[in-house]
């Protein structure tokens, strides 16, 4: 566990120096699977207090009302799709990341939301709703953060130049939306089916009273 954390703090390293630091957890096994994890459970902690704790003035929705588990699902299963799709995408590309390196490159990535959100939390009770752009900004800021930090990874991992690194990472996505329209077809014509089926009982049930 010891171990864990400490490699879990390089992720902190490796925010601010990507190219070297995503590397050095490639290469020189700076990071591992427990340490990805860990970082994994504060990125989550991170999001259940942001939206728990974040002054009512800069929240659309009281606390009461969010759905914390439907929330984490909402960040874990695209980061599962994420990292599914885009090995399977990269493997087609000559890449050189296994799917293992391809998680915890992406949740270190993740580490500017851990680093950025708790301030935005405490900053939310001390800005008025007229200094919301200040709010904003350190959220947007962030997320571009993290966005570098994953082309970054990706292209030091994957030993990847950073067009490659881009084409393929738009490439994921555009599977990644794809699979969620078609399981949305899938899902309606299902529903379908089974009214359908449902439909044929009741009037077999009717014609047989």
């Amino acid at each position: 566990m010891r171990d864990a954390f400490s490699t879990a703090l390089y992720g902190v390293y490796a925010c601010f120096h990507p190219f070297s630091g995503f590397w050095e957890i490639k290469h020189r096994r700076k990071n591992s699977f427990g340490g990805a994890l860990i970082v994994l459970f504060f990125l989550c902690l991170a999001i259940v207090a942001k939206l728990q704790l974040t002054d009512f003035i800069f929240t659309q929705n009281s606390p009461e009302d969010n759905n914390i588990f439907l929330e984490l699902l909402y960040v874990l299963l695209p980061l599962a799709m994420w990292v599914v799709v885009n090995w399977s995408i990269t493997t087609l590309f000559e890449g050189k990341a296994t799917m293992k390196v391809i998680f915890i490159t992406t949740v270190n990535a993740l580490i500017p939301l851990i680093l950025l959100f708790i301030p935005q939390i405490i900053l939310s009770y001390f800005f008025t709703l007229n200094e919301n752009v200040y709010y904003v900004a350190i959220g947007t800021f962030a997320v571009i953060w993290s966005v570098w930090n994953l082309m970054a990874g990706l292209s030091a991992v994957q030993d990847y130049g950073l067009v490659k690194t881009i084409l393929t990472t738009i490439a994921t996505l555009i599977a990644m939306v794809a699979i969620v329209f078609l399981f949305g077809i899938f899902y309606s014509s299902l529903q379908q089916f089974v009214g359908f089926l449902l439909t044929v009982y009741e009037e077999i049930k009717y014609l047989t009273i």
